[in-house]
């Protein structure tokens, strides 16, 4: 379930929370990881490896930056 964001506190503990869970995962890699170990993600496309995933997330959440300007010109003009 998605958590509803009501305030713009709300959306900066959100914020927060996303920056901290991807700086931790970057935790999770071994010190010499194996970069030839690919993931594929779509067929018939070539896999992708550790770096190419945390890209793709960055990616991924970028991608959400124009809702939230949306986001903040909705509330800009309610008040």
């Amino acid at each position: 379930m998605f958590q509803k964001m009501k305030t713009i506190e709300d959306c900066r503990r959100r914020l927060e929370e996303s920056r901290r869970m991807r700086l931790t995962s970057l935790d999770m890699w071994p010190h010499e990881p194996h970069m030839e170990t690919g993931y594929e993600i779509w067929p018939d496309r070539p896999p992708v490896n550790a770096i190419g995933r945390f890209v793709l997330g960055v990616m991924h959440e970028g991608g959400h930056l124009e809702q939230i300007k949306d986001i903040v010109r909705q509330a800009q003009a309610a008040r």
